[in-house]
């Protein structure tokens, strides 16, 4: 726990001197990488970031219900972002196996929950305790 909570500090402090960010989930999104996603985009909108969400399938019909109408999607990585956070993927290539992420932005964190995952990050929060990625971020968001 000593190691996430440094973690979580680090992805602080990244929030902090950063405004650009890129946010990535696996290909078919399920309920864990939709509600975290879309929660810390909601985050880094409201303190006056800029995120943007890519996404190599669509979000399901099911889940269109927690989509705000300006929200940035986008599927081509035509251009660098400060930070790239990925969420609920346990290996980068999960996410588009023909782009490195790695390549387009100046720092890359990995948010997961399952035992499997690589550690593909430059900052890796893993917490294979916990039940989801959105209970991860939870702990970090404000209330």
């Amino acid at each position: 726990m000593k190691k996430i909570n440094k973690e979580i500090r680090k992805l602080k402090d990244i929030i902090d001197k950063y405004q650009d960010f890129i946010l990535f989930t696996h290909i078919n999104p399920d309920g864990d990488a939709v509600g975290s996603i879309l929660g810390f985009y909601y985050f880094l909108s409201e303190i006056g970031k800029k995120p943007y969400i890519f996404l190599n399938s669509p979000i399901p019909s099911f889940y269109k219900f927690l989509v705000n109408e300006d929200l940035n999607i986008i599927s081509n990585l035509d251009r660098p972002y400060d930070v790239g956070i990925v969420f609920d993927c346990s290996d980068i290539y999960r996410i588009k196996e023909d782009v490195n992420i790695k390549e387009k932005t100046k720092v890359l964190i990995n948010i997961d929950h399952h035992t499997s995952n690589s550690n593909f990050g430059d900052i890796n929060i893993i917490n294979e305790k916990a039940s989801s990625v959105t209970e991860i971020i939870m702990i970090f968001l404000p209330n």
